[in-house]
C-alpha cells in the first residue's frame, strides 16, 4: 500500500463510492472520528494493564468501533454495506451499566484532569462531541448517514466518561472524581475512604467462600469420594468482585471443600485448588468483557475434562475415567445455577457491596 498518490494534490480526496474536496463536511467528520481514536490511543499508552484491564477493554472496543463508524461516514456509494450494527451500540449501553451499577452517582459535574491518562480521555470525549455536531450539519445538508452513527455517538461519549471517572483509577475524590494524585481533600481522608472500601471487599470474598464451604457439603456421589457443589460461589464472585477475588475464592473453596470430603485424592487436591484459580479468573475475565457463552463454555470444558487430566498420568488413566462422570455431572449443576442466577444476582450484589464504588 503506498503512502503517497499525489491523488490529492488539488484539494479532493477519495471517499468509498466518489471524491470529495478535502474541506468537505463529510471529510470533516471521518477525519474528527479519526482525531478521537488517536487520543484514546494515547490515553492507552498511559494505563498500566495490569491494573486497568477492563478499562483498556473498553478503550480499544471503541477504537474498532471507531473505525467502523470513520468508515460509514466516507461512504457516499449506496451500495455499500454498512460497517455498524445494533450490537455495537447494545455492547457499548451494557458496559456503560455496568459502570454505573459499580461507581458511585454523580450529582455534580467533574472537573477535567486528575491524571494524564484521564485527562486525555476527556479530550477524547469531548471532541467526540465535536464530531457528533458535525455529522448533524452533515445530515442537515441532505446526506446519507446511516442513523446508527447518530446513536453510537452517544454511547462513545457515554462510556469514555465512564472510563475516565470510574473507581479503577483509585483512590477517589468526591470532589473532582474518581482520579489518583486528586489535591482536593487530604491524603489521609483518601485512604481511610479506600480502607474502608477495602475491608467491604475482603469481607465479601470471606462470605464467598463461607459458601463455597456450604457447597461442599451438598454432594454428588463419585466412584472415587464424591464432587461438591462448591464451583457457583466462585463464579459469582469472579463477576461480583473480579475475576483476581473469584480465583482466590475458587481456590480456597476447593480447598475447604477437600478437607470436608476427607481429602480423598490427598496432596493432588493442592493442584486442582492452583488449577481452579486460573480457571475462575480465566471466566471472570470473559465474563466481564461480553463473552458470557465462552465463559461458560471454558468452565464446563475446563472443570470436567481437562483440570483432573494430570491424574490420569500421575495416577491412572483408570483413576481419571472413574472421576469424569461425576465431575461432569457438579460442573453441570454448577454452570446451569451461575447461567440462571448471576444476570439476576450480579446488579443487586453490586449495589450491596460497592455502594461508593470499588472494583478490581
Amino acid at each position: 500500500m503506498k503512502i503517497y498518490t499525489r491523488t490529492g494534490d488539488k484539494g479532493q480526496t477519495s471517499v468509498i463510492g466518489g471524491r470529495l474536496d478535502k474541506d468537505d463536511i463529510r471529510v470533516e467528520s471521518y477525519g474528527t472520528v479519526d482525531e478521537v481514536n488517536s487520543y484514546i490511543g494515547l490515553a492507552v499508552t498511559e494505563l498500566d494493564p495490569a491494573i486497568f484491564t477492563d478499562v483498556l477493554a473498553d478503550l480499544e472496543k471503541i477504537q474498532h468501533e471507531l473505525f467502523d463508524c470513520g468508515g460509514d461516514l466516507a461512504t457516499v456509494s449506496e451500495k455499500a454495506p454498512q460497517k455498524l450494527t445494533d450490537e455495537a451500540i447494545t455492547y457499548l449501553e451494557e458496559r456503560i451499566d455496568a459502570f454505573i451499577l459499580e461507581a458511585p452517582e454523580l450529582e455534580k459535574f467533574i472537573l477535567p484532569g486528575g491524571s494524564k491518562a484521564a485527562a486525555t480521555i476527556h479530550i477524547a470525549r469531548t471532541v467526540t462531541r465535536r464530531a457528533e455536531r458535525l455529522v448533524v450539519s452533515l445530515i442537515k445538508s441532505g446526506a446519507a448517514v446511516s442513523p446508527l452513527i447518530s446513536t453510537i455517538f452517544k454511547s462513545f461519549v457515554g462510556l469514555l466518561l465512564c472510563c475516565c471517572t470510574c473507581d479503577q483509577f483509585p483512590p477517589w475524590c468526591e470532589r473532582c472524581g474518581i482520579y489518583p494524585q486528586c489535591k482536593c481533600i487530604p491524603w489521609r481522608e483518601k485512604k481511610g475512604k479506600r480502607v474502608n472500601m477495602d475491608v467491604r471487599k475482603i469481607s465479601a470474598i470471606a462470605i464467598f467462600i463461607a459458601l463455597s464451604a456450604v457447597g461442599a457439603m451438598i454432594k454428588i456421589p463419585s466412584p472415587i469420594g464424591s464432587i461438591a457443589l462448591d464451583s457457583f460461589p466462585a463464579l459469582l464472585a469472579a463477576v461480583i468482585l473480579g475475576p483476581v477475588s473469584g480465583a482466590i475464592v475458587a481456590g480456597l473453596g476447593h480447598i475447604i471443600s477437600a478437607f470436608i470430603g476427607g481429602m480423598p485424592l490427598g496432596p493432588f487436591h493442592f493442584l486442582i485448588m492452583a488449577e481452579m484459580a486460573v480457571l475462575v479468573w480465566m471466566f471472570g475475565i470473559l465474563y466481564i468483557h461480553g463473552k458470557k457463552v465462552g465463559a461458560f463454555f471454558l468452565f464446563f470444558i475446563c472443570n470436567a475434562f481437562i483440570l483432573a487430566l494430570p491424574l490420569a498420568f500421575l495416577v491412572s488413566t483408570g483413576f481419571y475415567t472413574l472421576l469424569v462422570p461425576g465431575l461432569t455431572a457438579a460442573t453441570a449443576v454448577n454452570v446451569v445455577l451461575a447461567a440462571i442466577l448471576l444476570p439476576r444476582l450480579e446488579p443487586v450484589l453490586k449495589k450491596m457491596i460497592f455502594k461508593d464504588g470499588l472494583v478490581e
